[in-house]
């Protein structure tokens, strides 16, 4: 399967913008690419990841090398991996550190509550109840 060329010069200037890293794309940067981009990787999940690897490097846990070409685009399985940690790393809620110490001074918890999840049952006997209740009051 052939990706586009417009397609590759697109992901190339992402990269180029979003990491931070000029680089030339030359012919085997673009054969690159379309090793990179044939699992289904898209322009999101390449932002993502750069996302995820920045906030790294600021917190020192990382360094600038994993943002290079040949570490971040030239290996798919490494990006592979760091995709599935930035994805799970999305879904965890974020909480604001100013925010935690005043609700801790306070006396309040820190931590978002937890949303309950109701079953499908839970719903249809609340759905039920409810119509029940518009028939009662429709009589009075």
């Amino acid at each position: 399967m052939r990706i586009p060329e417009s397609t590759i010069k697109d992901l190339h200037s992402c990269y180029c913008r979003v990491s931070g890293m000029e680089v030339p794309l030359t012919m085997q940067r673009m054969f690159t690419w379309e090793a990179w981009a044939l699992p289904g990787h898209t322009i999101d999940d390449l932002r993502l990841v750069v996302e995820v690897l920045r906030r790294k490097i600021h917190e020192g846990k990382n360094t600038l090398a994993c943002l290079r070409f040949t570490n971040l685009i030239g290996d798919c399985e490494r990006f592979q991996e760091t995709l599935s940690e930035a994805r799970a790393l999305s879904r965890v809620p974020k909480m604001d550190y100013g925010r935690a110490d005043v609700l801790k001074a306070t006396g309040r918890p820190t931590t978002p509550p937890q949303s309950t999840v109701r079953s499908i049952g839970d719903v249809l006997k609340a759905e039920a109840a409810f119509r029940e209740f518009q028939k009662l009051k429709d009589l009075l």
